[in-house]
């Protein structure tokens, strides 16, 4: 799994994310709060995870938006699905690292143009996520409407 997905949320050590936890706590010292950070254990986890969440009920109305008419070729939706539950790694603060079972997840697709009249997606990015956003599954249009 090549690109930011794989980097960043997939090939990444436990202690890797404990450092990158460490790094954005302190850049907000004065305030600011760091979001626990998360990763896929393996690559097929990863595969299997980010293709169940768009297969998913969010996923597939998320999709059927950038399919629709009008909608411009560098949409971005937000998908945040529930899916089979799996191993994830886990830095709640910058001293703790963990691996726990989490059901959560969250991909940032957008509308590509490939070729003549031939619109794709692109995955931009696909992570673990501990809690949805708005409390259950949902996603988002470019507009930041929920749905």
């Amino acid at each position: 799994m090549p690109g930011h997905t794989g980097e960043k949320h997939v090939l990444i050590t436990g202690d890797a994310l404990l450092e990158r936890g460490q790094t954005a706590y302190d850049k907000t010292r004065n305030g600011g709060v760091v979001k626990p950070m998360t990763a896929f254990c393996d690559t097929p986890t990863a595969v299997r995870v980010v293709a169940e969440a768009l297969n998913s009920p969010e996923g597939q109305a998320a999709l059927g938006y950038l399919d629709g008419y009008g909608v411009s070729v560098g949409a971005r939706v937000t998908i945040e699905a529930r899916v089979q539950p799996f191993r994830a790694r886990f830095v709640p603060h910058p001293q703790s690292k963990r691996t726990i079972t989490i059901d959560g997840v969250l991909l940032l697709v957008e509308s590509v143009w490939e070729g003549e009249q031939n619109y794709k997606i692109h995955i931009h990015t696909g992570f673990p996520i501990p809690a949805f956003s708005r409390g259950q599954p949902a996603w988002r249009d470019p507009l930041d409407r929920w749905h």
